[in-house]
């Protein structure tokens, strides 16, 4: 990560942000969209959809996916007062590059909110690597995805497929959630090619987390996928990221893009019958 991409992780997690609360989140993202000259689209739910570039006919857009919410409602002085939680660089135990944040007043430990923060900096980075993205950036995902509920048809009228950031650690992939599974077969296949080559041949298929995409897919006909987004301890005041988890999942998002092209992915969703194959299970 180069000290331009850390300085944006930082910035975007020092800001205090939960559930209906997150119009300092929302506001960053346009502010940044408008310098990149993306196209910004806010609807009546501020639900943020950033659009880079012209697909050309029969092309469709791949789609990077985050919601704006974190559970950390003891935070809300902090955007009373608008000020910004204190991000810390350090080192683990094992040499990985950590961050963690502080109270600015007291200087006490809380958390970060890397979920889903991190996966808003991955989308960012994701729609800056390629010509042609979309990114769609969702509310009150930790009350039901209530913000992707209500998902603009016609901005993911030409999506191709969908990747949000928003797993925990460091090699869950999520399979189903709720029950509906959120890809093809076809698109599982390309996907494990990329995969074979990062967490030493293994990861993990999950029914979990509960987030946007289970929205998306039901919405829409095209495959969801969701990657890590490196953050750990989530939804305590011990959160943390490592930032080698995250240029990790950008380098897999990256290379899924590449191998899938601007194509559309179609997959309706089925309610899964798959048990000991798909249950947290290493796969590889």
């Amino acid at each position: 990560m180069s000290n331009e991409e850390l300085t944006l992780l930082k910035e975007i997690l020092s800001l205090p942000t939960y559930t209906g609360r997150e119009q300092l989140v929302v506001d960053y993202l346009i502010s940044y969209a408008l310098k990149k000259d993306y196209k910004v689209l806010l609807d009546d739910y501020d639900n943020v959809y950033l659009t880079k570039g012209e697909v050309n006919e029969y092309e469709y857009y791949p789609c990077f996916v985050a919601h704006t919410d974190t559970v950390h409602m003891d935070q809300a002085s902090l955007i009373t007062e608008n000020k910004r939680k204190v991000i810390h660089h350090t080192l683990d135990g094992e040499g990985n590059n950590i961050l963690y944040a502080t109270h600015p007043d007291s200087g006490t430990q809380i958390g970060i909110g890397g979920d889903d923060l991190a996966g808003v900096y991955l989308a960012l980075r994701m729609m800056d690597n390629y010509e042609v993205a979309k990114g769609a950036f969702f509310v009150s995902e930790e009350n039901g995805c209530n913000g992707s509920k209500y998902a603009d048809e016609n901005f993911f009228s030409n999506v191709g497929y969908a990747i949000q950031f928003d797993s925990p650690t460091d090699n869950r992939i999520s399979h189903t959630l709720m029950g509906l599974r959120l890809y093809s077969k076809e698109f599982q296949l390309i996907a494990e090619d990329v995969l074979r080559d990062y967490y030493e041949g293994q990861w993990r298929y999950m029914h979990d987390p509960y987030t946007d995409v289970w929205q998306l897919k039901q919405k829409f006909d095209f495959c969801c996928y969701n990657l890590p987004a490196g953050y750990y301890n989530y939804h305590t005041n011990s959160e943390y990221v490592i930032l080698e988890t995250i240029d990790t999942s950008e380098e897999i998002a990256c290379r899924l893009v590449d191998a899938l092209g601007n194509d559309h992915y179609y997959y309706e969703g089925d309610k899964d019958n798959y048990t000991d194959t798909h249950q947290n299970l290493l796969l590889g």
